[in-house]
């Protein structure tokens, strides 16, 4: 078995050279795979990192179809590399795996469309005046106006008069886009494109880039909010002589009118004469640049961006290797650090194995502090090695787009993919580094780190693979896990009691507050898990990226220990319209181990989404000296639990001052009618606003309900955390109807989605079925569910829940509970598909057999799909809501406390969410720290 999550997209132009970054899963059950291969037409290309831990795989696979668990080894990882081409292909890559048997199997991975070319597409302009033609590449994306006119000024008054202005919109709101056009309108020199869809700031650059015209003879990069000096293109066009190919200049920092340094290089050497330097932190900043145009061919298309790769720093290495840098001491711009630019000065150095050392060494005081501490560390390591991945890309890519690069370049390309085969190379480069002293912030620390700590991982979850599919095991059958410590003797200790979970869940965050930190809205989630990726996790996602169009700068803080891909994160987001974009956009932080320090501004806001994160906000808030935090409910989670100290807590969580965010009104009219949270109080009306979680979009038709089977679908979850859900109550429903004499059981068929403990079937009579559907992505989601005729789901909460929606809007009869304020009233006020009943076997039966009698009802089935609810997440929050909510995330605290100063001075610019460092960052959303 085999598949390809890396790269999703299938269509690649190649250019002089294409380095196709895979990342997949493959695995024989019950048979070790002892080496791996991909097969591109007739060559043979081995695969070095394979068998590695994926634990999202063995969740999907063990028991029912990998009862070894083999699976839990599938991970491969391998760089392809695709010569150019002169025609377009259509290429078979398959894998060939030969197993510890000495079995040799051999079976389709996937299929690639390749098309020549670097997909260049030059637009036609007249240039205005004499001298070199300088095509100016600037990418924009909700440019602050003030800031925007400054640049739009900066380059007007160049005193190198022949030049033209390409800007590329990346979808910027109605308001920005106007902004810009008024800006250059009736100035023939500036030329407006606007991408269709959202690209990020690296695509938007390649998409700028690949317009700029044929004749132009040098290319300049602007950021869309620095301020250029009126002579930089011209000091730049001299600077740089016939034997180079790249020039750049020093710059000024500055916010508002006040100027920070009038260098960028205060606190690292300039290594750009050091080709190794140059690959591991940049030195090249984008906006400082001005390179021939000759080389646009070596530079498009940019290589695959798996964590966080910058236009900037690839440019830099694409002109080293066809020919040089030159350096100019004298700042040429203005680069303006503000609270809504996308990127920031790195000026501390990266982790290596002595924080890491260090953390294991702080943690021993336990056996739980060690292994959370241990498991911490192997999870960074492996997202950490995704940066050394993406570097090898690069390297790759240039090796086969320079085939006549020098031996001393080339030496230093191919030294950079063995950073990812082994531990040699990455031991050796952090040796080099300290002799030699170069000024990379530690970024070879962190590599060396990277590949010691994934490799780790790997042999700590074949140590522990016995207990890990005891553990998967338990998930499917619905067993809640809880984490556990024994203590090795003596006195126990609180950090050792079994549900020390309970404590560290509200643990407060440990803030370091600066001035220069750019202020962030943060968003408190308990984790990103694909497998837990449904209505909920959508909506606080739809938030952040709705803020992050409103103008906030918006980071996602997880609580629990989290273990996050990047590279496949990236892939399979792009499964979830709407939110695309997430990765790329908002700011990332872990923040299991709530010790370490979480840089905020005095004027960051909090957004809690669950009773955990609620208390955590609160403590956050109130230190920050602000009277509130905001909640968004979707749920009441007391609900959820037994009468426990976690009741008492989650109880509590609604009682802090707050401002409530409501996913539906049924869920905040149930608060209203129970006088909870804010309805405790006067003034609620001010101090809450509800919006309405997107449907998925169907369109059933009476073709979809004629002619077939008849098909009854059922929402199973019998996992602890989603009891809830009532299946065992549904599946008793289920069994009773098919014993009925009155059903027909030859003429319908029983479907399940959610899971049933990990089999595919279950038995409701002994001649009735239920049979699970495969877990598919949403686009199939949406085309199956209106091929069913009868649906079942429900919720014991005044949420009306999301699925009995979709399956109404799908065209089928679906049967849901009522519960309290949930009456059937309201539940047929959204839409006549529904049938409420009661929560009991009595009522569940007897609105399955309403249904059935329904079911040749096509006009009415179809009349009951078209009811008022967003479908669009665009629709979800109205106006009216966001204004509330943009009002409250604007105000300034008002409560009267300190603001704790940071220690030791370690202030520092920090990158803001969904950009890139200047100019050296590895990773644009890890916390640099200095190395012990």
């Amino acid at each position: 078995m085999c598949g390809l999550d890396v790269p999703s997209s299938r269509s690649f132009h190649v250019g002089k050279g294409l380095a196709l970054y895979l990342q997949g899963w493959a695995f024989c059950p019950g048979n070790p795979i002892r080496r791996l291969y991909v097969l591109d037409g007739t060559r043979q290309h081995e695969i070095k990192n394979h068998s590695w831990a994926r634990p999202d795989v063995v969740h999907y696979f063990h028991p029912a179809q990998d009862p070894t668990g083999g699976s839990l080894f599938s991970e491969f990882i391998t760089i392809l590399p695709i010569e150019e081409i002169a025609e377009p292909e259509s290429r078979e890559l398959r894998l060939l795996a030969e197993l510890k048997s000495g079995e040799m199997i051999e079976q389709s991975l996937a299929v690639f469309e390749f098309q020549p070319g670097a997909n260049r597409r030059p637009v036609k302009v007249k240039w205005p005046a004499k001298g070199a033609k300088v095509a100016i590449c600037m990418a924009a994306y909700n440019p602050p106006l003030e800031l925007l006119k400054r640049q739009i000024g900066s380059i007007r008054e160049q005193n190198h008069r022949n030049w033209i202005c390409i800007i590329t919109d990346d979808s910027s709101s109605a308001a920005s886009r106007n902004d810009i056009l008024d800006l250059i309108e009736n100035d023939s020199r500036f030329v407006y494109v606007k991408n269709k869809e959202r690209k990020g700031f690296y695509n938007n650059f390649e998409e700028c880039l690949s317009l700029v015209p044929v004749n132009a003879e040098f290319v300049a990069l602007a950021d869309q909010d620095d301020y250029w000096h009126s002579d930089k293109l011209t000091k730049l066009i001299h600077a740089l002589p016939e034997s180079k190919k790249l020039a750049f200049s020093d710059c000024r920092i500055v916010t508002g009118r006040e100027v920070i340094s009038d260098t960028y290089w205060t606190d690292r050497k300039n290594e750009y004469t050091d080709f190794l330097s140059l690959f591991l932190a940049n030195s090249v900043t984008g906006a400082a640049s001005l390179f021939r145009s000759d080389i646009l061919d070596r530079i498009l298309p940019f290589p695959q961006r798996l964590m966080d790769a910058y236009h900037d720093q690839w440019i830099a290495l694409a002109a080293e290797v066809a020919g040089g840098i030159s350096y100019i001491e004298e700042p040429l711009y203005d680069y303006h650090q503000h609270g809504a630019n996308v990127i920031g000065q790195v000026i501390k150095r990266y982790r290596g194995v002595s924080y890491s050392i260090g953390a294991i060494l702080k943690g021993a005081k336990n056996k739980r502090a060690l292994l959370d501490a241990g498991r911490t560390l192997l999870q960074q390591a492996r997202a950490d090695f995704s940066g050394a991945l993406e570097k090898a890309v690069f390297a790759e890519t240039l090796r086969l787009r320079n085939p006549g690069m020098s031996s001393t370049l080339k030496k230093t390309a191919n030294r950079i993919p063995r950073l990812t085969t082994g531990i040699f190379e990455p031991i050796r480069l952090k040796i080099s580094r300290i002799l030699r002293r170069h000024s990379t912030l530690n970024v070879e620390g962190l590599l060396m780190n990277a590949a010691l700590g994934a490799r780790a991982r790997n042999l700590a979850y074949r140590l522990r693979k016995t207990k890990y599919l005891r553990y998967v095991r338990k998930i499917k059958t619905g067993s809640e896990v809880l984490p556990m410590a024994v203590a090795a003797g003596g006195i126990l200790s609180i950090e050792d009691m079994e549900n020390n979970w309970i404590f560290r869940n509200i643990q407060p965050l440990t803030l370091h507050v600066s001035r220069r930190e750019p202020k962030r809205v943060n968003i408190l989630l308990a984790t990103i898990d694909f497998k837990y990726i449904f209505g909920g996790y959508i909506g606080m996602f739809s938030l952040a990226l709705r803020l992050r169009r409103e103008g906030f700068l918006v980071r996602i803080v997880t609580m629990e220990r989290t273990e996050l891909d990047m590279t496949l994160a990236r892939e399979r987001i792009k499964g979830y319209p709407g939110i695309e974009r997430l990765f790329d956009d908002i700011e990332i932080e872990h923040r299991h181990d709530r010790k370490e320090e979480l840089f905020v501004s005095p004027d960051d806001r909090f957004i809690a989404t669950n009773g955990w994160g609620a208390h955590v906000a609160h403590r956050a808030s109130r230190e920050l000296g602000q009277d509130r935090f905001m909640f968004m409910v979707q749920e009441y989670e007391p609900y959820f639990l037994p009468m426990n100290t976690i009741a008492a807590l989650f109880q509590q969580s609604y009682r802090f001052p707050q401002f409530q965010l409501f996913s539906t009104p049924l869920l905040r009219d149930f608060f209203k009618l129970n006088r909870i949270g804010v309805f405790s109080k006067p003034g609620a009306d001010k101090n809450h606003a509800v919006f309405r979680n997107a449907i998925q979009k169907f369109k059933p038709s009476t073709n979809d309900m004629r002619d077939r089977e008849r098909r009854i679908l059922f929402y199973a979850r019998p996992e602890a955390h989603a009891a809830r859900n009532m299946f065992e109550l549904g599946m008793m429903a289920l069994a009773e109807l098919a014993r009925s004499p009155d059903f027909d059981a030859d003429k319908w068929k029983f479907y399940g989605m959610g899971s049933i403990g990990g089999a595919s079937k279950i038995r409701l009579t002994r001649d009735v079925v239920l049979e699970m559907m495969p877990k598919t992505d949403l686009q199939t989601y949406t085309q199956r569910l209106p091929h069913h005729d009868v649906g079942l789901s429900l919720m014991l909460t005044p949420h009306p829940s999301l699925v009995p929606l979709e399956m109404a809007s799908a065209g089928m009869w679906t049967v849901t509970n009522t519960f309290e304020n949930k009456t059937a009233e309201s539940l047929r006020d959204i839409s006549t598909n529904l049938i409420p009943v009661e929560p009991t076997l009595e009522g569940v039966v007897a609105g399955l057999k309403d249904a059935i009698s329904r079911v040749d009802q096509y006009d009415k089935r179809l009349q009951g799909s078209r009811f008022n609810w967003p479908t669009d997440w665009d629709d979800a929050f109205s106006p009216a809501a966001m204004k509330k909510i943009v009002d409250f995330l604007s105000d300034r605290p008002t409560l009267s406390v300190p603001i704790r100063s940071p220690p030791n001075g370690l202030d520092s610019v920090r990158a803001a969410a969904a950009g890139h460092h200047r100019p050296a960052a590895l990773y644009h959303r890890r916390k640099p720290v200095r190395e012990p």
